[in-house]
C-alpha cells in the first residue's frame, strides 16, 4: 500500500516565523462539555429495539441526500447509550444498538491506500458553489471518531476503540495521492481543515479570491474556526479514555493555530466571523463561538487564550445576543453583494457560476 504516516514529532514543528508556546497542561475532564457531547439522553427515551436510538437520522438529510448519516448525530446517539449503561441499562439491547450506530457509519466511511475518510455521498451547496460528491473534512472524520469513543467507553469493545483511531490518525498524519485533512496554512499554522473538497472548475478563481487555499493534492480546505476546533476535541477526548500521547503534538499544534487566529474572529466589532478565508462571512453559531472561546481557556488555562475568551464572551452578550438573527442576516446579505459584484467584473475573464 503506499501512504505514509507521517509522525507527528517530525514535521509538525514551527514553520516560517511560528514559535509554539510552552506546553498547556490540559483539563481534559470537560472535553464533552466544551464539545456538547456530554453523555445524555432525553427522558422520555425508552428503545424496545436496538433501532430506537435517542435521535433519530436527519430527515433533512434523508430527503435531500438519500443519506442517512450524520457524524454529530451518530455521536449524540453514541453519547446517550455512554448515559444509559452508565445507569445500569440493559447491556445487550444497547450492545446491539451500539453495533447498528457502527454498521450506518461504517457504510460511509472509505480507504484510501492505508487512510480513512467520513465522506459524504451527494453534492452540497456551500457559499456561492457547491462541493462535489464525495467531500470529506476533519469536522466529519473527529466527531465520528468521537462518537466511537463513546461507544468504546460504553461497551469496551475494542474495534470501536480501532475505528476511532484509525480516523483519528487519519485526519491528523495521512497524505495520501488523493486528499488530507490536514494542511499548514501559507502563514505557518497548523489547521485541522472542517472541509475538503473540490467543486466546479469554473467557480475556482472565486474561491482562490476569497482566499481558500488549494493543497497540492487538487482538494480546496475550508479554514473553520468551529470545526479546527471541534477536530482537535476529539484528540482530546481520545487521550481522556487511554492516557496516550500519540496525538500531543498534533493538539498543540491546533492550538497555537487558534492561538494566533482566534482573536481575529470578532470582525470589525459586528459578529463573529466563520472562517479566515472570507472574514466578512458571519458564523452561523454566535454563541458557540464564544462557548468555544471559553472552552479553549477553561482546558488550557492559557493566559492569551483566555484574555481572547474574555473579550469574546464580554463582546457576545453586549453586542450580539440579543442580535444574532438580524446581524447575520446583514452580514450574509453584505456577502451576496460583494459576490454579485466581483462576479459581474470579472464575468470576461472567468465563467463563473449563478
Amino acid at each position: 500500500m503506499l501512504y505514509w504516516l507521517i509522525i507527528a514529532a517530525t514535521w509538525l514543528v514551527p514553520v516560517g516565523g511560528v514559535q509554539a508556546a510552552e506546553k498547556p497542561k490540559l483539563d481534559l475532564a470537560i472535553v464533552d462539555q466544551v464539545m456538547t457531547l456530554v453523555p445524555s439522553a432525553p427522558s422520555t427515551w425508552e428503545p424496545k429495539t436496538f433501532l430506537d436510538i435517542a435521535y433519530p437520522w436527519p430527515e433533512s438529510y434523508i430527503e435531500r441526500f438519500a443519506q442517512p448519516y450524520n457524524s454529530y448525530t451518530f455521536a449524540r446517539n453514541s453519547a446517550a447509550i455512554v448515559q444509559r449503561l452508565r445507569q445500569g441499562g440493559d447491556e445487550r439491547l444497547f450492545a446491539r444498538m451500539a453495533a447498528y450506530l457502527d454498521f450506518v457509519a461504517k457504510n460511509y466511511i472509505i480507504e484510501n491506500e492505508g487512510c480513512y475518510y467520513v465522506t459524504n455521498e451527494f453534492e452540497y451547496g456551500y457559499l456561492w458553489s457547491k462541493f462535489d460528491y464525495g467531500f470529506r473534512g476533519a469536522f466529519m472524520n473527529n466527531v465520528t471518531a468521537y462518537g466511537y469513543l463513546h461507544l468504546y467507553d460504553a461497551t469496551k469493545n475494542a474495534d470501536y476503540l480501532a475505528t476511532a483511531e484509525r480516523l483519528l490518525r487519519s485526519t491528523a498524519f495521512c497524505e495520501t495521492r488523493e486528499v488530507k485533512l490536514h494542511s499548514v496554512d501559507s502563514n505557518g499554522y497548523f489547521w485541522l481543515n472542517e472541509y475538503v473538497f473540490q467543486m466546479p472548475e469554473k467557480d475556482e478563481p472565486l474561491f482562490a479570491h476569497l482566499g481558500f487555499e488549494k493543497g497540492d493534492d487538487g482538494w480546496w480546505r475550508a479554514r473553520v474556526y468551529n470545526g479546527h476546533i471541534h477536530a482537535m476535541l476529539a484528540f482530546l477526548k481520545h487521550k481522556s479514555l487511554t492516557g496516550s500521547s500519540e496525538f500531543d503534538e498534533v493538539v498543540e499544534a491546533s492550538i497555537d493555530t487558534m492561538r494566533h487566529y482566534l482573536p481575529q474572529q470578532t470582525y470589525e466589532r459586528r459578529y463573529f466571523s466563520y472562517m479566515v478565508e472570507m472574514p466578512s462571512h458571519a458564523d452561523y453559531g454566535q454563541h458557540r463561538a464564544a462557548h468555544l472561546a471559553r472552552g479553549l481557556c477553561d482546558m488550557t488555562g492559557d493566559s492569551s487564550l483566555c484574555d481572547t475568551a474574555a473579550q469574546m464572551t464580554e463582546f457576545y452578550e453586549a453586542t450580539v445576543a440579543e442580535n444574532d438573527e438580524k446581524i447575520r442576516a446583514e452580514a450574509l446579505a453584505e456577502a451576496r453583494d460583494y459576490i454579485a459584484q466581483w462576479r459581474e467584473a470579472n464575468r470576461g475573464s472567468y465563467l463563473l457560476s449563478r
